[in-house]
């Protein structure tokens, strides 16, 4: 018998869970070529056509469960699968092959399926390829319905399990009925992967990007999933079941007690009141800030509205989207972020060609720029929102003040036109930039006579200050915030912003790590924006530190030379961690 294993991957989403293993491995079908009499053809072209009609059906049904148990932004993605079916290559080819080469349908659409999948899975970003789960979830379930046989799905369990497979599509998670899944365990996938947004929607624990897992457990088995640290323990001894057993029930005591903090201010002992905002992705995670306790939106991000798709979002559709959240928060403040995709990450909704090939190398704002009707789309969308709440627009990835100067140019013809379409528009929306370029970090000065407020996101302003890549494994142990030249620039972003008379916030990984909020409140930083489970343990710390204390670490830590010295200053901060 094997002895236990402890992996580790993506934490995706938080929560310790333990129990049996459902290894999932959706069928894939294998079916036999064979060549059919010139008379057969008609009825096979038949067949496909009954085939496409049915999984739109069941697509179709599910889009709609999805879009009234969870939300319309997770609801789109079963859109995407649709759109798949339209691809040419896959009705087209299938067909021209069965026509031409008198090949059965389900050989023909296997074809078409893989050559669709391949060609996908071929490109260099990480995004565009996670499509290829969606065609080959597409491809099996027009193939169930050609060969007869039931598709399995995880609305069959029965029992409590977690579930270990190479990858979750949408449609896999949906079915999950939520009863019966401890946690869930890929081989595939990155925190903004569908099966990752998710689980955190439906905060079940995950870890995903654990390759070959699948081939190192068998059903039943015990598996240990935590969520938080991203550890997966595989045949655990009786005594790692017992230490994480109080792992869970410390993390469900602790999450219980923060729970009472919800209504509670982030004030300091000395009487300093911070305000802590919610990152959010997609529109159903307005849920999590509230039962969190947010003060606001410090950060929507767009993008999941352009991703996994053939054609770019409607301005109707943009504002359906936003004026939830507006109104959800209302009259809190929501900051929502442009669109921060490069051009390849919607290569396909643009329908690029040779002639504008260029524009894949373009990201965030450079992108928006470069193609300003796509961006003013957006910004009409998010114009016509603003009467539902307390707006404020953020432009990303600005490296030089032409740059905000000219989006705002954009934002103002967009104001102008709806105004003569007789469309009433907000008057007191305020706009902002993100700063995450050292160009712009060390020349805020000259930014901060253009905008209302700035967010510093630190995880690019990192990566791009010490050319380290933060996904690269092997760079990995070098990225960390706390090296004393990042401190510095922080520091010099804050005082800047005071100066200038603008509101500052920060909105990356720092923000809601609570090991760091000492020092960053030293600092200065008086708004804090992060993912919605981090707020109450960030409020727990405010809540025992001095502001005055804080200032101190601070300015000891701005004098060190290394973040291994700086680190060491803060398990002694605050010992409730």
């Amino acid at each position: 018998m094997k002895g236990s294993e402890e992996l580790r991957g993506i934490p995706a989403s938080p929560g310790v869970s333990i129990g049996p293993v459902f290894v999932y491995r959706p069928e894939e079908y294998c079916v036999l070529k064979h060549t059919m009499a010139p008379s057969q053809i008609p009825k096979e072209v038949v067949r496909f056509k009954a085939a496409i009609k049915k999984t739109k059906v069941e697509l179709k049904a599910l889009q709609r469960r999805v879009e009234k148990e969870i939300g319309a932004g997770h609801a789109n993605i079963f859109m995407a699968h649709l759109q798949i079916m339209d691809d040419p290559v896959l009705m087209f080819e299938s067909i021209g092959m069965v026509k031409k080469n008198r090949w059965n349908i389900e050989y023909a659409l296997q074809q078409s399926i893989n050559k669709l999948a391949h060609m996908i899975e071929s490109l260099p970003d990480d995004l565009l390829r996670e499509r290829s789960h969606d065609i080959r979830d597409v491809g099996r379930r027009m193939m169930k319905h050609l060969v007869g046989r039931v598709h399995e799905t995880l609305a069959d369990l029965d029992a409590p399990v977690v579930i270990v497979a190479p990858q979750l599509t949408p449609s896999d998670t949906v079915n999950m009925r939520r009863e019966h899944i401890l946690g869930f365990v890929t081989e595939a996938g990155g925190r903004m992967s569908h099966s990752a947004i998710m689980a955190r929607a439906l905060e079940i624990p995950a870890v995903v990007g654990l390759k070959h897992v699948t081939e190192m457990i068998q059903d039943n088995e015990t598996v240990i999933v935590d969520g938080i640290h991203g550890v997966v323990v595989i045949r655990p001894t009786e005594a790692m079941v017992r230490h994480y057993s109080r792992e869970r029930e410390a993390y469900l005591a602790k999450e219980h007690e923060l729970e009472k903090l919800r209504d509670v201010p982030a004030r300091t002992q000395d009487k300093q009141t911070f305000s802590l905002m919610a990152n959010i992705e997609i529109s159903e995670e307005i849920a999590l800030a509230e039962k969190h306790g947010a003060s606001g939106v410090g950060l929507y991000r767009t993008e999941f509205l352009y991703l996994n798709r053939d054609t770019l979002p409607l301005e109707e559709e943009q504002y359906e989207a936003y004026r939830l959240v507006l109104e959800r928060m209302n009259p809190r403040p929501v900051v929502i972020r442009t669109i921060d995709l490069g051009g390849d990450k919607i290569a396909q909704a643009l329908h690029f060609t040779e002639s504008n090939a260029h524009l894949k190398n373009l990201r965030a704002i450079r992108l928006c720029l470069a193609m300003p009707e796509l961006f003013k789309t957006q910004l009409r969308a998010l114009l016509k929102a603003s009467v539902h709440g307390n707006l404020h627009i953020m432009f990303p990835m600005i490296s030089t003040v032409e740059e905000f100067v000219q989006a705002r140019k954009i934002l103002q013809e967009a104001k102008r036109e709806l105004k003569k379409e007789g469309v009433i528009v907000c008057s007191t929306i305020k706009i902002g930039a993100m700063v995450e370029v050292p160009s712009i970090a060390v020349s805020l000065e000259a930014l901060a006579r253009e905008v209302d407020f700035v967010s510093i996101g630190t995880n690019d302003l990192f990566q791009y200050l010490f050319a380290i890549d933060r996904t690269d494994e092997v760079l990995s142990s070098l990225y960390d915030p706390l090296q004393p030249a990042m401190l510095r620039l922080l520091n010099q972003v804050l005082h800047v912003a005071k100066r200038a008379g603008i509101s500052v916030a920060m909105c990356g990984e720092m923000a809601g790590d609570p090991a760091m909020t000492v020092v960053l409140a030293g600092l200065g930083l008086k708004n804090f924006s992060m993912t919605p489970g981090s707020i109450p343990l960030v409020k727990k710390v405010i809540q025992h530190m001095k502001y005055d204390h804080a200032k101190k670490v601070a300015a000891k830590a701005l004098t060190m030379s290394t973040a291994h010295d700086i680190r060491a200053l803060l398990p002694r901060i605050h010992g409730i961690l």
